[in-house]
C-alpha cells in the first residue's frame, strides 16, 4: 500500500509518536522509510552562525538521524536517511516529490497554530498523501500510535472521497481495524434574512429525508464491499465538520481517514473545507489521501519547485 514513507524529523518530542506510526505502517506494507532532518540556518545563512556552533548542530543532527535510523532498522525495516541544510519546507517538499507516496508529519496539538511542526507550508504545498501525527497523547495507546483498533472514515458520497478506500482496506486487513464509515447529512439552509416558514421547513425536512435514504444505501453498499465488520454511521447536522467532531468525541477513533477533496473541492486549493477544518482542529491522527498525483495539480508561483528547493 505505502511503498515509500518519508518521515521528516523535528528533533523534539513530537517525533516519537510519528516514528511509531511510520514503523507500524511500513512493517505491514513492506515499504521503505526515508528519515530526513533539515538543519535550518538563520536569515543570513550558515555563514551568519558561529562555525563551531554550526558544526556542533550538524553533528548533533546527524547523531539523532542515525539513532532513529538504527531504531527503525532494528525493527526489520529498510531505512535511508538524509541531512539537509536550508529551508525546511523546500527541502521536505522536494524530497516528497522524489517518490514518496506517504508523508508522515509530526505536528503539535490540535489547533491551527501548531499545524506543520516541521514547516508550516509542507502540508499545503506537497500534494502528497500525508499522515498527520498529533503530538499529544490520544486514546488508549502512547500517542495514538498503531496498531489501529478503530478507524473513522469521512465520506461525502463523491467518487473523489472514495480514493481513501484502498487505504481503509489495508488498515482493516493488516491491523484488524474496526472501520466506521461516516457520512453527515447536512440540513439545507434557506438563504434569507427572516426565519424559515412552514413551507421552507417542510421542504428542508423532505430534502433531509431523501438524502438520508440515499446515504444509507450508499454506506450499506460500501460496508458490504469492505467486509471485516465495517460499520456505517449517519450523522445529521447543520454542517459536516461539527458533525464529524461530535462523532470523534463519541467513538474516540485511533485514526481518521479522509480525502483531500470531496464534492466541492477546488483543485487550485490543497484541501476542501471539511478536510481543512479537521487538519486544524481534529484531535486524532489524520490520514489525508490525495486523489491525484502532485504532478497533475494546478501549481501556484508560491509553491515549492525542484528549482527552488533548498534555497
Amino acid at each position: 500500500m505505502f511503498n515509500h514513507l518519508l518521515l521528516p524529523l523535528t528533533g523534539t518530542d513530537l517525533d516519537r509518536p510519528a516514528i511509531a506510526h511510520a514503523r507500524s505502517l511500513a512493517l505491514e506494507s513492506g515499504g521503505t522509510v526515508e528519515v530526513m532532518y533539515v538543519l535550518e540556518a538563520p536569515a543570513g545563512g550558515p555563514q551568519a552562525v558561529d562555525a563551531v556552533e554550526w558544526h556542533a548542530r550538524r553533528m548533533a543532527a546527524q547523531a539523532y538521524l542515525e539513532q532513529v535510523t538504527a531504531q527503525l532498522a532494528g525493527a526489520g525495516l529498510s531505512v535511508s536517511q538524509g541531512l539537509s541544510e536550508g529551508q525546511a519546507t523546500e527541502n521536505i517538499v522536494h524530497r516528497a516529490h522524489q517518490g514518496a507516496d506517504l508523508l508522515v508529519l509530526p505536528m503539535g496539538a490540535s489547533g491551527r497554530t501548531h499545524v506543520g511542526a516541521v514547516g508550516g507550508e509542507v502540508l499545503s504545498r506537497s500534494f502528497v498523501s500525508t499522515l498527520l501525527v498529533r503530538g499529544e497523547t490520544h486514546g488508549r495507546r502512547d500517542g495514538g500510535a498503531g496498531p489501529y483498533e478503530t478507524v473513522l472514515v469521512a465520506l461525502d458520497g463523491s467518487q473523489r472521497a472514495e480514493c481513501v478506500l484502498p487505504a481503509v482496506r489495508f488498515l482493516a486487513e493488516r491491523f484488524g481495524a474496526h472501520v466506521i464509515l461516516a457520512h453527515v447529512v447536512e440540513e439545507p439552509s434557506v438563504p434569507r434574512p427572516l426565519p424559515p416558514g412552514a413551507e421552507e421547513r417542510q421542504l428542508a425536512a423532505r430534502l433531509v429525508e431523501l438524502n438520508t435514504a440515499a446515504a444509507t444505501r450508499y454506506l450499506d453498499d460500501l460496508t458490504t464491499g469492505l467486509g471485516h465488520g465495517a460499520e456505517a454511521r449517519l450523522v445529521a447536522g447543520r454542517r459536516a465538520a461539527p458533525g464529524l467532531h461530535e462523532l470523534m468525541r463519541e467513538r474516540e477513533p485511533d485514526l481518521v481517514v479522509m480525502s483531500a477533496h470531496g464534492y466541492d473541492g477546488d483543485l487550485t486549493w490543497p484541501f476542501g473545507e471539511v478536510t481543512t477544518n479537521l487538519i486544524g482542529y481534529g484531535p486524532t491522527p489524520l490520514l489525508v489521501i490525495h486523489d491525484l498525483p502532485w504532478q497533475e495539480r494546478a501549481s501556484r508561483p508560491s509553491e515549492a519547485t525542484d528549482e527552488a528547493w533548498g534555497g
